[in-house]
């Protein structure tokens, strides 16, 4: 399911190009941490020859306990976003909190069990939405299935201390001997101590790493809780009222049903996408709807790569159903839409 989000997120940022807006700020979103959950279910053929730093890593998410610092910076167009983090993680349970000096400054993440917690201090507001948010791993495998296609060089070396804990730096490297992306790698435990992306020029473009870090940290259950006096808490049905309205979308969602559930609401793009995902038995379905005409053919190249398609207009606004069903049944739900 996870997967899924992360193919989609990366259509949806073309899709977000083709109408000109920047997508920089959705790199924000999944780069973060390349260390989600679920990396154990990781267990492609493709991947039985990599570096065993490597292979640990992505194994070890489900139950990776450590405490620590991180600072994390991201290059958009001429600038810089800049966070720094403290972050406690417990096997499937996370909670980060941004500090005075971070573009999020103020803002704590809890993510338990199926639920993630994020708390807007300049709103008083805490957006509730579903767990498991493992896009950034995704990109760090799909990185990899790139680098496994194109024959890219994938190396080991030891490396120096991090945060000081000893570490193996995996290394991605083009034919061509352009380095596309570092990881540094505690090889005892699979936690990822730093990462480097890099464009073609080879300027880095997006990185962390940890300042400080604890293996062995003392963690209780109340650190995964999030109560805030007086904060209001936006389920994922309040969230899209709220946005639908401040954007200017049509107040319209997928009937209740079958399994569905609204899992998550995003507003991309400057307020020129709205994203609405569902959990739902055949995985995520997504519900979108665009300010102008999406581009045709990426989402032909959606349904090459598996997806069902459905598109249809509301005005002057596109609506789009992606998803594992069929094109039929995508047809037949669009039928059944309630605005509210």
């Amino acid at each position: 399911m996870a997967g899924e989000r992360f193919r989609r997120f990366m259509m949806f940022c073309k899709l977000v190009r083709h109408i000109g807006i920047s997508c920089s700020f959705l790199g924000a979103i999944v780069f973060a941490d390349a260390q989600g959950h679920g990396a154990g279910r990781q267990n492609s053929e493709s991947f039985k020859n990599l570096p065993e730093a490597l292979t640990r890593a992505m194994r070890a998410s489900l139950t990776l306990k450590y405490s620590g610092e991180r600072r994390i910076e991201l290059r958009m167009g001429p600038e810089r976003i800049r966070n720094f983090e403290t972050i406690w993680k417990d096997g499937s349970n996370r909670r980060i909190e941004y500090d005075e000096r971070s573009t999020f400054r103020g803002q704590i993440i809890v993510e338990k069990g199926k639920r993630r917690f994020q708390y807007f201090p300049d709103k008083n507001e805490i957006h509730v939405s579903g767990g498991s948010r493992d896009e950034a791993l995704h990109r760090l495998t799909e990185s990899i299935r790139i680098a496994i296609r194109e024959r890219w060089t994938i190396a080991a070396h030891d490396a120096e201390s991090i945060a000081g804990v000893k570490t193996q730096k995996i290394s991605m490297t083009k034919s061509n001997g352009q380095v596309m992306q570092n990881l540094w790698i505690d090889p005892k435990s699979g936690l990822i101590l730093k990462r480097e992306l890099y464009d073609s020029a080879g300027t880095v473009q997006g990185s962390f790493e940890f300042t400080k870090v604890n293996l062995r940290p003392t963690i209780r259950q109340q650190d995964f809780e999030l109560h805030v006096p007086g904060a209001k808490v936006f389920t994922p049905t309040d969230l899209a009222m709220k946005l639908m309205q401040q954007y200017g979308f049509v107040k319209l969602f997928l009937a209740n049903g079958e399994g569905r559930e609204l899992d998550e609401v995003r507003v991309i793009g400057d307020g020129q996408v709205l994203i609405l995902h569902y959990s739902t038995p055949n995985g995520i379905l997504s519900f979108i709807q665009t300010k102008g005409q999406p581009n045709k053919r990426l989402l032909e190249r959606a349904r090459r790569e598996g997806e069902s398609v459905f598109a249809w207009e509301r005005g002057k606004n596109s609506l789009i159903l992606i998803g594992r069903q069929t094109e039929a049944d995508l047809r037949a739900l669009s039928l059944k839409t309630q605005e509210r």
